[in-house]
């Protein structure tokens, strides 16, 4: 029996409601409901079975934001996705989700029961990659950087043969800290990255300009800087997603 998007829904009802961490981890007890929540959905599109799922490593915490709200993850990545992964494929659909779902402050605490709520979440975690379709084979799983796919590769026990048989792709982590691997990539690539970006430049300004990441086009308009660190992003990840996808066959 396939899986449906209401079932998906269901699941991620559950993930606010969740309380194994505050019930299991001490250090997780002691902090007040403001101090660690549930307060990013994973990001579901297009039809099932899906072909992608995305894997982050935890979920950014912002103090004062009170509602659940659906993950954006990255606005560059979400162009990539569609543009060199589902570009004509209507019966393809993509997950990005977390590895942990509730956030909190980076720090000691954060640092010190990481290993701890992935476990508490990897059944979180199995039961999306059920829904997507995984253990019949026929999606492709990404971690975004590389501890993702470390984790599940440490700890084969806490997920099904399915993921920990499943060859899981890597692509690089979006965040600033890792931005100097796309810069590093595009120099060392000049003359094609220039090529690229005005081919790309045009299909990424529309995308942000219109639809559902239309509020990302102020902060990339805001200096060329900005604009280059996208458009470097998606060059790497463009190479990064042919080399899987070409692995996947």
């Amino acid at each position: 029996m396939e899986s449906t998007l209401d079932q998906f829904k269901t699941l991620f009802a559950r993930f606010e409601h969740c309380q194994k961490c505050q019930q299991t981890i001490p250090e997780i007890a002691s902090l007040t409901d403001q101090e660690f929540k549930f307060q990013w959905l994973p990001c579901l599109r297009g039809p099932l079975p899906l072909r992608y799922v995305f894997l982050g490593w935890e979920p950014s915490f912002y103090e004062r934001w009170e509602e659940v709200d659906e993950g954006t993850f990255s606005e560059p990545l979400q162009f990539a996705i569609r543009e060199f992964l589902l570009e004509g494929k209507q019966d393809a659909g993509f997950l990005i989700t977390n590895m942990a779902q509730c956030s909190m402050r980076t720090g000691s605490i954060c640092n010190a029961t990481r290993e701890a709520r992935f476990q508490a979440c990897s059944e979180f975690l199995k039961q999306q990659l059920l829904l997507a379709g995984a253990d019949k084979g026929g999606v492709c799983i990404v971690s975004i950087g590389q501890h993702p796919k470390e984790f599940i590769e440490r700890h084969p026990a806490l997920y099904a043969s399915f993921v920990s048989n499943s060859t899981i792709h890597r692509i690089s982590h979006y965040s600033q800290a890792g931005y100097p691997h796309f810069y590093s990539f595009a120099r060392n690539n000049s003359r094609e990255f220039e090529a690229f970006a005005d081919e790309f430049r045009p299909k990424y300004e529309h995308f942000i300009q219109n639809g559902e990441y239309r509020n990302h086009w102020q902060w990339y308009a805001k200096s060329p800087d900005n604009a280059r660190g996208d458009l470097e992003r998606i060059f790497k990840w463009r190479s990064e997603m042919r080399d899987f996808v070409r692995a996947e066959g």
